[in-house]
């Protein structure tokens, strides 16, 4: 059973989102380390309970979990800072010939991150705490509580007793965990933001296409939202294998053809971009049985001949 206290480095989106949800399940907040003291102060306000510390001190602390809830490329610098402070604690009550109080026994630190996995806390596993990472697969603006993790993915990784910590965190929050392999933690990562960050991009692409095409007769969103939300459903409700419609699915040459020309003759910046995402299209088309391995072929060389000719290699 570990502690019901844990603090929070960092009051960004999901630093903030996560402080709101524990409180509201009935975690204490011992410390919100917040760089931005008024955005700090303004979350505790809210939560009307924890101590807000721009300078924490980490020697003398209760058992609890501490999230590191930085940006990607600080966790390291971060977790070094931390165990660099607690020497100097250590060190300062042994010069005392007092007692260690600056031990990390019976801490756990969780980072955020998607793409780190526990070794990006290796400083403070060597000065005994217990480490690892708690990867919420969803979009945070700050503002969320509770509800928003309610049934949704948390990947976790660690040594046994992250794992353990995280998973009652993930408990208490009603979401689901799935425990990701330390070294396949930046694969996992990059599924997410294909998932996510990529699937926006498409949009942004697609909308850019459609305005070259019809301007501002209809808007964007207005008419393929029924498309992309039944596609969408579709792909999650049956697999991406079984829901792929569309021309390469039915093995239409001619129309994909005519995408590539008239990529070329409008957008050209995005006929290389157009061209790698229907040959993956093809890939999936025929791993599902919808096209036969010659029709693919009969596509893939159509692709390679169009870039070909435009001295693009594909």
């Amino acid at each position: 059973m570990h502690s019901d206290l844990f603090s929070v480095v960092g009051a960004g989106s999901l630093g903030a989102s996560l402080c709101r949800a524990l409180v509201e399940k009935g975690f204490q907040l011992d410390q919100l380390i917040a760089r931005n003291e008024a955005v700090g102060h303004a979350l505790l306000v809210q939560l009307k309970g924890g101590r807000l510390s721009t300078r924490p001190v980490w020697e003398n602390l209760q058992p609890q979990t501490i999230f590191i809830a930085v940006p990607d490329d600080q966790i390291e610098g971060v977790a070094e800072r931390i165990a660099a402070e607690h020497g100097a604690a250590k060190h300062g009550a042994a010069k005392q010939g007092g007692k260690d109080r600056a031990s990390f026994k019976g801490i756990t630190f969780l980072h955020t991150s998607g793409v780190h996995n526990r070794f990006a806390l290796r400083a403070l596993a060597e000065r005994g705490a217990s480490v690892g990472s708690f990867h919420p697969l969803q979009t945070f603006l700050g503002s969320e509580t509770a509800s928003t993790f309610q049934g949704i993915t948390i990947g976790i990784e660690g040594d046994e007793k992250a794992l353990e910590v995280a998973n009652s965190f993930v408990n208490a929050l009603a979401a689901q965990s799935v425990t990701v392999p330390s070294s396949k933690k930046t694969l996992y990562h990059a599924a997410a933001v294909l998932a996510g960050n990529a699937a926006t991009t498409l949009m942004a692409i697609s909308e850019e296409v459609w305005t070259q095409a019809l301007g501002s007769q209809m808007s964007f969103r207005e008419a393929m939202a029924p498309l992309v939300r039944a596609s969408v459903e579709n792909a999650l409700i049956h697999t991406p294998a079984k829901g792929l419609t569309g021309p390469v699915s039915r093995g239409d040459v001619h129309s994909i053809e005519r995408h590539l020309q008239a990529f070329s003759d409008n957008i050209p910046q995005l006929t290389a971009f157009y061209s790698v995402l229907t040959t993956e299209t093809v890939h999936l088309a025929t791993r599902s049985g919808k096209i036969s391995p010659e029709k693919a072929v009969e596509l893939l060389d159509i692709i390679h001949d169009h870039l070909s000719r435009l001295g693009i290699q594909d």
